[in-house]
């Protein structure tokens, strides 16, 4: 098994041999140690450590904050500190900066080996959801969607990297901006005035149906035609907290000053022959509903149905479809097989999957391979005949409840620190607890509360059992009097 390697940042040249000494023999690889915070950048770029201890205060120009900050930010190594229990306010700034651990000066082996395994393990599931939520944003991408979260005061809350494309403003700058900063309507107005309906809509809390489509102003005045849904963002009671913005921009060619999107599919394909679909299901429910639903539009024929592998290259050969719907009611397999098959055979075909569950990783998979629609087994027939027409048209869409699931994995979670109670605590106990939170010494606590040290420490073990914490640097980061 491969040895986990650590960066060493230790400012005491003794006190980095010891911790050289004490990983090595726990079995870790000390890739290289050195004493001020611009080296410690420089060998994490060269280096790559799995982990880097940091101590805080270093010589050079930047302290162990300064550096732990731009080792996070740029590569993405989890970082613990190791300190001698700095001023409050030093700690405080600290915490800003993510740290995966303290570990205090002087400690023991079990403690370091304890934090770094700790750290290792919580930033390998950080990095497999990262890549999860990389793959989701990706597929998003693929699909034209730009998503942007608001609070209930407009203010936002998430822009997927699409959306920074598209408005020209990095997530960073734009948190906690107000909607009508980042989206500005052609003609000077917003989305946040009064008299527009998400405005009312949230008022209201009702945002299931919205459907705005507006010319807006990018960031550096880039006009663009989009077409925005907005979706509740609701708490498990039902409460409405935010709202989800999904945005497409709407090509030129469809711009025709026609209200709706169903009028613009139908003048553009009105002095054209019908699109020929073809279906592939193992259930014959499927293209029967299909025929249904079709019946009353004049410019969808379904040409072909396949139930097995082998009756779709015929299909492709001789009707050559120019849209092929895949019902995904199909071993993994077969699923996978059949798209390759279809965009092996029938380069001009536009694929459209039906979806009977989420299954994140075959849809992620479908899109980079060329599926261009999802819609969902709940779609509406209505909702069909669209899908099936943008497809066509050479465009990409979605079922609205699709998008909706894949958004809500990658939409940034509430960071929530352990907060530490008062009423846990005797009026002592709190007391203490205030004093170690505002850098006091357990010597100058004893004096200032005119007791003994030892009582002092008597006090800090049961604070420690009842809030659940193992030392004094704990408590003076959580404590909240």
């Amino acid at each position: 098994m491969k040895k986990s390697t650590i960066l060493v940042v230790e400012d005491e040249s003794i006190v980095a041999r010891n911790v050289q000494n004490k990983l090595t023999k726990l079995g870790y690889d000390v890739c290289g140690v050195t004493s001020t915070g611009e080296d410690a950048i420089k060998l994490a770029k060269e280096l790559n450590p799995d982990l880097v201890l940091m101590d805080i205060v270093l010589r050079g120009g930047i302290d162990g904050i300064d550096a732990a900050k731009h080792i996070r930010s740029q590569f993405d190594i989890p970082i613990i500190y190791l300190t001698a229990y700095s001023d409050l306010g030093t700690i405080k700034r600290a915490t800003y900066t993510e740290p995966f651990g303290y570990i205090l000066k002087p400690f023991k082996i079990k403690e370091i080996q304890s934090a770094i395994e700790i750290a290792l393990h919580k930033h390998k599931a950080e990095s497999r959801i990262k890549s999860r939520k990389k793959v989701i944003s990706n597929a998003l991408t693929i699909l034209g969607y730009s998503i942007i979260a608001v609070d209930r005061d407009l203010k936002i809350t998430f822009l997927s990297e699409s959306a920074e494309q598209m408005t020209g403003w990095s997530m960073e700058e734009a948190i906690d901006k107000n909607l009508r900063e980042i989206i500005k309507l052609k003609h000077g107005d917003d989305l946040s005035h009064d008299n527009l309906p998400l405005v009312s809509a949230l008022q209201s809390q009702n945002v299931d149906t919205l459907n705005i489509k507006k010319s807006i102003n990018t960031k550096y005045g880039r006009e663009l035609f989009v077409e925005i849904k907005a979706n509740p963002i609701r708490s498990e009671i039902g409460e409405l907290g935010g709202v989800l913005l999904i945005i497409k921009e709407v090509p030129e060619e469809n711009r025709n000053g026609l209200d709706s999107q169903f009028d613009i599919f139908k003048s553009a394909l009105s002095s054209e022959r019908p699109i020929s679909l073809g279906v592939i299901s193992r259930q014959t429910l499927v293209p029967e509903g299909l025929a249904r639903i079709l019946e009353s539009e004049s410019d969808i024929n379904i040409v072909g149905t396949a139930r097995e592998i082998e009756e779709i290259v015929p299909i492709i050969e001789h009707k050559k479809p120019d849209v092929i719907l895949i019902d995904t009611e199909l071993n993994q397999d077969d699923k996978g097989r059949i798209i390759e098959l279809i965009k092996t055979k029938a380069f001009d075909s536009k694929i459209l999957l039906l979806l009977h569950y989420h299954d994140e990783k075959f849809i992620t998979n479908a899109l980079n391979i060329g599926v261009s629609g999802l819609i969902s087994s709940s779609s509406t027939g209505e909702d069909i005949c669209e899908a099936i027409r943008t497809v066509n048209l050479g465009q990409s869409c979605s079922d609205m409840k699709i998008i909706r699931k894949f958004v809500t994995k990658i939409l940034p979670k509430k960071k929530r620190r352990p907060v530490l109670l008062r009423p846990r605590l005797t009026n002592k106990e709190q007391e203490i607890a205030s004093l170690v939170s505002q850098g006091l010494s357990n010597n100058a606590i004893a004096q200032k509360l005119r007791i003994s040290e030892r009582t002092v420490k008597a006090h800090l073990n049961n604070i420690f059992k009842k809030l659940g914490i193992s030392n004094r640097l704990q408590l003076a980061i959580d404590y909240q009097p």
